[in-house]
């Protein structure tokens, strides 16, 4: 039986907990993962029919610019960089492949909410770009 670490193919025990953490404040129409240095964003019709998937290298995220945007209900992660679109956008139903600037999610959060989710997201990108990060975060 062979053994490989799971940072090589997955996500690892803490990153885990955090994803989870994230997804469960999203709701059911969308499912943040990790695939190897790749945060992919799944979109769901109805909770089950994926029509929409971003997937964005985790180096290219600017972490100072996640954030949650009230007056449109959206939490946001931005490329690094203005003019950057390093989301790579698969429309499944309209068969349509597209490069943007950013992943979006539209979820009603209150303030605290946010903060936390935000905190998450933040806490995932440097788990998995920095080696020597060693926060241990706790959300709610």
């Amino acid at each position: 039986m062979l053994f490989f670490p799971l940072a090589l193919f997955g996500q690892s025990p803490k990153s885990g907990a955090t994803v989870d953490y994230i997804n469960s404040k999203l709701g059911k129409g969308f499912e943040v993962k990790l695939k190897g240095n790749y945060l992919v964003a799944s979109y769901y019709e109805n909770g089950k029919d994926l029509y929409r998937e971003d997937l964005m290298h985790v180096k290219d995220i600017d972490i100072n610019s996640i954030y949650y945007n009230a007056s449109e209900q959206m939490m946001i992660i931005n490329c690094i960089g203005v003019k950057n679109k390093c989301v790579d956008r698969q429309l499944y139903i309209q068969k349509i492949r597209r490069r943007y600037g950013r992943i979006s999610f539209y979820v009603k959060l209150d303030t605290p909410s946010a903060d936390n989710l935000t905190r998450a997201l933040k806490h995932l990108i440097q788990m998995t770009t920095n080696s020597k990060y060693t926060a241990d975060e706790s959300f709610d």
